[in-house]
């Protein structure tokens, strides 16, 4: 994909993330928060006034809520920002059973003008939660048996050429085999699974690209660490994500040089 952009822009240059970053710090039944980071960037050759507007919006395109603040960045300069939105009551969860998914819109507009000058849009799902040792995995509270299957995104005749429509018709697959959970192995794969995750309810595990045999040189964990930033935070808005992986199979050999 080639990306065009105004010279004024969410900053895409973290890692080859969107530059948006959506979190939720606290959710209940009863319920959410919504926390908004970034940076904008001003590339062009005059001092910006801006306006940063974030609007959430339900499944029906319903506005449940809008913050808008002033930008003032100099040429050439960045500026980052961090919105609290206002708290959510009783808030739709997202679950295999209900893949509930909210939409955040995040826009940069000209403070004279209201010209929209960028827009990013993130999915947000409302959900919490935690692995336990002893008694295995919990979402929004309750326990789930993480019945799944491992994929890979190469197709026969078509390597990795696979296309957006071929990886939504295997998540389906999956889906309707009565899965809720999906090892995505072993390397980040194609963004359409992720969404086509968060819209299913798929709950999702990926992984970076270690597989049978480690280096134990520096530039090896240097290397393996920036992709694992990389896939943290190209996909850090998909709610479907619960795990990130760094390795598969490594315990079947070591490379010494």
């Amino acid at each position: 994909w080639l990306i065009s952009t105004n010279k004024v822009h969410f900053d895409m240059e973290n890692m080859a993330s969107c530059g948006v970053f959506v979190e939720t710090p606290k959710v209940s039944a009863e319920e959410a928060s919504v926390l908004i980071k970034g940076v904008v960037r001003n590339k062009d050759e005059d001092n910006k006034k801006l306006k940063l507007s974030n609007t959430i919006l339900d499944r029906k395109g319903t506005i449940v809520s809008k913050e808008v603040i002033s930008l003032s960045i100099r040429k050439g300069e960045s500026s980052p920002f961090s919105i609290q939105v206002k708290s959510k009551k009783k808030p739709n969860l997202w679950s295999p059973e209900s893949p509930y998914l909210y939409t955040v819109e995040t826009s940069i507009l000209d403070a004279k003008t209201n010209t929209v000058i960028d827009k990013v849009v993130n999915p947000l799902g409302f959900r919490w939660f935690s692995f336990d040792a002893d008694k295995g995995f919990y979402l929004n509270g309750k326990h789930y048996k993480l019945n799944g299957v491992c994929r890979h995104q190469d197709q026969q005749f078509l390597g990795s050429a696979v296309s957006e429509e071929q990886h939504r018709r295997d998540m389906q697959m999956i889906k309707d085999l009565g899965a809720n959970f999906i090892r995505i192995s072993h390397y980040p794969q194609d963004d359409a699974i992720l969404e086509q995750c968060d819209r299913l309810g798929l709950i999702a595990w990926e992984e970076i690209t270690i597989v049978n045999y480690i280096n134990l040189n520096k530039a090896f964990a240097e290397s393996r660490e920036s992709q694992l930033r990389e896939m943290i935070r190209q996909h850090y808005n998909h709610p479907s994500i619960v795990t990130c992986g760094y390795m598969n199979e490594i315990m079947l050999g070591t490379l010494k040089n």
